[in-house]
C-alpha cells in the first residue's frame, strides 16, 4: 500500500498490492495502481507455488489510460521464476 505524491511531473499515484496463501502451494492476489488523470490498472491472479521460486499462475490485467481513452483487458496463464 502506498502512495506518490509528485506535483513537479503530474504523476501522482495510489497504489495497493497483496498475494495471499489460501491453501497449501495455493495463492491469491490482486493489486491496483490509480494515477489521477493519467492511468487506471487493476490486476488479479490465482498463482500454484511450485517451490520457492516458481510459480504457475493465473492472471487478469486491465489498463486505462485517461489521457487518450485507450484501454487494455488481458487474461492469460503465466510461469514466473524468482532468483
Amino acid at each position: 500500500l502506498g502512495a506518490l505524491y509528485s506535483p513537479e511531473n503530474e504523476a501522482d499515484a495510489i497504489f495497493a498490492d497483496t498475494d495471499i496463501k489460501v491453501y497449501g502451494p495455493w495463492y491469491a492476489g490482486a493489486g491496483i495502481n490509480l494515477r489521477t488523470e493519467r492511468q487506471r490498472d487493476i490486476h488479479g491472479k490465482l498463482s500454484y507455488h511450485i517451490g520457492s521460486t516458481t510459480e504457475l499462475n493465473l492472471q487478469y490485467r486491465y489498463r486505462k489510460n485517461e489521457v487518450d481513452n485507450w484501454r487494455m483487458n488481458y487474461a492469460g496463464l503465466g510461469l514466473s521464476m524468482y532468483y
